[in-house]
């Protein structure tokens, strides 16, 4: 059989007489809290046995060359693996509370729900905002939010909508690190920047007439670049000669995309160090129910991303109406299995949400079943 980039089969080149059983449609795990227990016992049985070949086989001496296969088979362990986020309209709704429903922020005291609606809405989105942020953190070692804004906007973010969720960014271990990146940048560079702030949406009053979009991206690809940069330097700085294995970015925009491509292109790299760049660009300003959606799908996926063997380039923000989201995603993670999981396109701004008590159901059970299905294919 032909071999993926992860040294998985590839089921589609056997036929269909040699295609395996589809696993079955009723996952052993109850819920995706559930599912984090298991997945937490994975990674320590998973890690457990690698972290210390790769502490020799990175070094630069004699034996490393004979180590090198046992060092790079530990590429997706939590202290190989950082994780690159975006906050605005990736974590957080930022068009949908500004722009639809027309709250500022930031501003004194939690956001009062305007009605039952809003209430369940804002609430699905921060256990589906947790759960993902829990899986990230359990996957990497330095999960890391890079954002455009000033400080102190996430913060603000937290206090105004989601006050029960700042002990998770505050505690000691295992929390994201949130970057502001106008805080990286040489004072010459930030002192001419027009595009700083440009996002969040809060500062409108930027003049930007006098600013080519061309000009626009390239400044905020180039602030994105240097913060990736910079953590991904003090990342792999462990131990002595750490190489560079597995960096996995998650945006609305083309910034940090091209961010990290060009961090990849331009890393001087010794021979024997292999980087997997890792991009995935979501569409951007989605609904509050969207993005809570999209958020637990792509917490159901995250293992698949990390253990993926290869340069992965998902975008769904350009991708056509005839383009299924899910199978894009299927084939370029070599897991054709995951295609036929009835989750909800509107996990990617396709069709309606989910409505209705067991519309809703069913969508949380595709979820559950999209995280166990990936759960199986990584972890065995």
């Amino acid at each position: 059989p032909l071999m993926a980039p992860n040294g998985r089969a590839d089921e589609s080149a056997q036929g269909p007489g040699n295609k395996p059983a589809a696993p079955s449609r009723i996952p052993h795990c109850t819920s995706l809290r559930s599912w984090e227990s298991t997945l937490c016992e994975s990674m320590a049985s998973a890690t457990g046995t690698s972290r210390g070949s790769e502490d020799i086989a990175d070094r630069d001496d004699a034996s490393s060359v004979a180590s090198l296969p046992g060092s790079d088979a530990g590429y997706r362990d939590p202290s190989q693996t950082l994780i690159v986020l975006d906050w605005d309209d990736t974590l957080f709704p930022t068009g949908e509370f500004i722009d639809r429903w027309g709250v500022k922020c930031p501003e004194e005291g939690q956001y009062e729900p305007a009605d039952e609606a809003q209430a369940r809405a804002l609430q699905d989105w921060r256990e589906a905002l947790t759960e993902f942020i829990e899986v990230a953190c359990i996957l990497s070692d330095r999960c890391v939010i890079i954002t455009n804004s000033r400080r102190p906007w996430v913060s603000d973010c937290l206090d105004r909508f989601a006050p029960d969720l700042k002990p998770l960014f505050e505690r000691s271990a295992k929390a994201p690190r949130v970057v502001y990146t106008n805080e990286r940048l040489r004072p010459t560079r930030f002192r001419a920047s027009q595009c700083m702030n440009l996002r969040p949406v809060k500062d409108r009053h930027l003049d930007l007439t006098q600013v080519t979009p061309e000009e626009v991206q390239e400044e905020c690809t180039h602030v994105k670049y240097n913060a990736m940069k910079q953590e991904a330097a003090a990342f792999y700085a462990s131990y002595p000669n750490q190489s560079w294995k597995n960096i996995l970015s998650i945006g609305d925009m083309p910034f940090e995309r091209d961010a990290l491509q060009e961090l990849a292109f331009r890393r001087v790299a010794p021979s024997r160090e292999r980087l997997r760049a890792k991009a995935v660009v979501e569409r951007t300003t989605p609904s509050i129910s969207e993005l809570a959606l999209r958020l637990r799908c792509s917490a159901a996926l995250l293992p698949a991303y990390v253990a993926f063997d290869g340069d992965l380039d998902l975008n769904f923000a350009t991708m056509s109406e005839q383009e299924d989201p899910l199978a894009a995603t299927a084939a370029a993670l070599w897991l054709p299995e995951i295609a036929d999981v009835p989750i909800s396109r509107h996990a990617w701004g396709r069709g309606e949400a989910p409505t209705g008590e067991e519309e809703v159901e069913k969508a949380e059970r595709a979820v559950l079943e999209l995280a166990v299905l990936v759960h199986r294919e990584v972890f065995g």
